[in-house]
């Protein structure tokens, strides 16, 4: 049973979902920062500084505010930096699905697969480097401004993206019939 000091409130992610979401409107179309809570987890290890989840039934009953909880990982959040700590809250970002914050949408409170779109984008939103979280050199800081040519490619690969989902889900349902 885990003890009330293992977790604690977490403000400064929610204010970077906040300021990406109001800067990259493209990107994340519908994504709604309130309708995720954050928690520093204190006393365990994560490869990944911040693990996101969808509140599912029977916990929604409670929270039906709360879509998603991503666990920030207090150890591994403090040795970022400011720039890998903006590149893993945007990372987190994408890993959520287009329509997850609407109750009407076949992707409500569901997170992407990751794939090569997913990586795409962070990769773009790093500035092209790989291992980001391991070594900032040269790395960009999405709070800071993207390049319009990055972000007018991400915007396009999102669209894309969102498209196929469509179609996909066009597909499903004339199978169905």
């Amino acid at each position: 049973m885990p003890k009330f000091n293992d977790y604690s409130a977490c403000a400064d992610v929610p204010e970077m979902m906040d300021k990406l979401a109001t800067m990259y409107p493209g990107i994340f179309d519908g994504f709604q920062p309130d309708k995720v809570t954050c928690i520093h987890v204190h006393g365990k290890k994560s490869k990944f500084p911040i693990k996101v989840s969808a509140v599912k039934f029977p916990y929604s009953i409670f929270s039906d505010s709360q879509v998603f909880i991503c666990e920030v990982y207090a150890e591994e959040w403090q040795g970022l930096t400011a720039k890998k700590k903006a590149l893993a809250v945007f990372h987190t970002m994408c890993s959520i699905s287009q329509g997850a914050f609407d109750p009407e949408s076949k992707n409500y409170a569901k997170r992407r697969k990751p794939d090569y779109s997913e990586f795409a984008e962070v990769l773009s939103a790093s500035g092209g480097k790989i291992d980001w979280l391991n070594d900032d050199f040269g790395v960009n800081n999405p709070l800071d401004g993207l390049p319009v040519e990055i972000t007018t490619a991400l915007e396009a690969r999102v669209a894309a993206t969102a498209g196929q989902a469509t179609e996909e889900a066009g597909e499903g349902e004339e199978a169905e019939s």
